[in-house]
């Protein structure tokens, strides 16, 4: 979280205060800053209930835990990164990474059938 934070005020300090709030991507820049605010709230709260337990504790765990799935919203940015025509040759590479993925699954399956059926045998 502090790395992140310590990004977040770098880009601020970048870009300006008003850049950053209400530039072209003013909304990746406000989810980002709130991402941070969150994660040092959740250890604080987490800090403070660290000695209580789950019935004890008037902010229920599972209420933040729900909130880290908000997180997840930040690897659509680097899919937004993917679609520049500079990272075409790597998002082929992905591609047939996970086109390949498939066949190597099949392929480890027809290696190890044998093995198991000579294992089960001998």
């Amino acid at each position: 979280a502090c790395l992140f934070l310590m990004e977040v005020i770098l880009r601020v300090c970048v870009y300006g205060m008003r850049a950053f709030f209400c530039g072209p991507t003013r909304g990746w820049n406000i989810y980002e800053a709130g991402l941070v605010i969150f994660a040092f709230t959740e250890a604080g709260v987490a800090l403070a209930m660290s000695g209580r337990t789950e019935s004890q504790s008037p902010i229920s765990a599972l209420f933040f835990a729900s909130l880290r799935i908000l997180r997840l919203a930040r690897i659509g940015r680097i899919v937004r990164v993917g679609r520049l025509p500079m990272f075409a040759e790597l998002v082929m590479m992905i591609n047939g990474a996970i086109g390949g993925a498939r066949t190597f699954m099949w392929s480890q399956f027809l290696i190890l059938l044998p093995l198991y059926v000579f294992a089960l045998i001998f």
